[in-house]
């Protein structure tokens, strides 16, 4: 396990500069002070390691917004947000390739990090659920309002590890714009009702001239 456990950390160090992609296993096992052939006996493939650091990076994220929440409370998401700033530092090389490799790479390891964001987006909408002030929407509404959530935060998060030595500007500016997005996602939530009802009723009335008009 230790062997295991140094093969990732390495890659994770040479991953705070470069991306997924352009790092060798010849390169990784020199990290961990092994010849590449015993590279094999802890991960079938590169793309192998890569999903075990995804899966391992989104961990460490539920972990950070699952303490969060229990030192803030779930209705002060201002508080949960900031606690996550705060520990930004303690998990950044995995943050980093989060954030790197989302979007980009390879497509095993894209899918294994979205697979594993699925989960944090259904602790969010758990949170969303016990909250008095949205739990009356559907699963499937709470559903799409905790991703637009989970993916501000990791964002916010991106904004802080890509930068080499984030200052308290960096990380205000990040909380205030994610602070800004949580607003508009609850303010959405909170007006969706009325929002479908005017866009319906329009609709309706023009089905229903469209109905007069043509009828003999």
């Amino acid at each position: 396990m230790h062997t295991r456990r140094a093969l990732l950390d390495g890659t994770l160090d040479l991953l705070k500069v470069r991306g997924f992609a352009t790092v060798s296993l010849r390169e990784v096992a020199r990290s961990a002070g092994l010849v590449p052939t015993a590279f094999y006996r802890h991960f079938e493939s590169m793309e192998d390691l890569g999903t075990v650091l995804a899966e391992e990076s989104v961990r460490a994220l539920r972990d950070t917004f699952r303490q969060a929440r229990r030192e803030a409370g779930s209705d002060n998401p201002a508080k949960i947000l900031g606690l996550m700033v705060d520990r930004v530092s303690e998990h950044a090389n995995n943050f980093r390739f989060l954030v790197r490799e989302r979007h980009g790479g390879s497509p095993q390891i894209r899918r294994a990090i979205n697979n594993e964001m699925r989960m944090l987006t259904n602790d969010v909408v758990v949170e969303l659920a016990r909250n008095p002030a949205t739990n009356h929407h559907t699963t499937e509404d709470l559903e799409i309002a905790a991703d637009l959530i989970a993916g501000s935060i990791l964002n916010t998060i991106g904004t802080l590890v890509d930068t080499d030595h984030p200052t308290d500007a960096d990380a205000s500016g990040a909380l205030n714009r994610a602070l800004r997005q949580l607003d508009l996602v609850a303010s959405g939530l909170a007006h969706s009702r009325t929002v479908m009802t005017v866009i319906a009723e329009p609709a309706k009335a023009r089905n229903e001239s469209s109905a007069t008009t043509t009828a003999p």
